[in-house]
């Protein structure tokens, strides 16, 4: 499969945006504890939404509070996928929730890999029944049609990963 590899340090490191995303972050920073934390936000505002609460109120609700999810600027539906990827090693480099209103018509994340993670990836899409595939930008496209594939590709990704530490967390 085409698209595997990195691009340049220099490249990847970017602040002000890259030709493929202006808004990108670099996340390779990120780690397991992270995405356990994008985990517990992305829940907490699924249940701020259920009961009702708009998101212009939640942005006052929450005040100070601390959310991973929103100070990344990531859409909540795609968020757990795009952590495990930058923890797994990945490079996310664009991601949507393909809701109404926003760019894509499915969720998605676009992202670089090294062909090393190409086992624990192709796992991952497999128990998730996400679809895995290479564009043309020399990257990797995992999306599916609902947002909770993506949730569970990101658990999946977590296992694999865990697989190949040997069970080390």
């Amino acid at each position: 499969m085409k698209g595997w590899g990195l691009p340049g340090e220099d490249y990847m490191s970017r602040e002000d945006g890259l030709a493929e995303n202006h808004h990108y972050r670099d996340l390779r920073w990120m780690d397991w504890g992270d995405y356990g934390q994008v985990l517990r936000d992305c829940s907490n505002l699924k249940e701020r939404a259920r009961d009702g609460v708009g998101e212009d109120e939640m942005v006052e609700l929450m005040g100070g509070e601390d959310n991973l999810v929103w100070s990344l600027d990531l859409d909540p539906e795609v968020a757990p996928a795009v952590a495990a990827l930058a923890a797994a090693g990945a490079v996310p480099f664009t991601s949507c929730s393909g809701s109404e209103g926003h760019h894509e018509h499915h969720p998605l994340v676009a992202f670089w890999a090294p062909i090393e993670m190409q086992p624990m990836l192709m796992q991952a899409a497999e128990r998730s029944g996400c679809c895995l595939q290479p564009t043309g930008l020399g990257s990797l496209l995992v999306w599916h049609d609902c947002h909770e594939a993506l949730v569970d590709f990101g658990k999946q990704l977590r296992l694999a990963a865990n697989d190949v530490a040997g069970g080390e967390e």
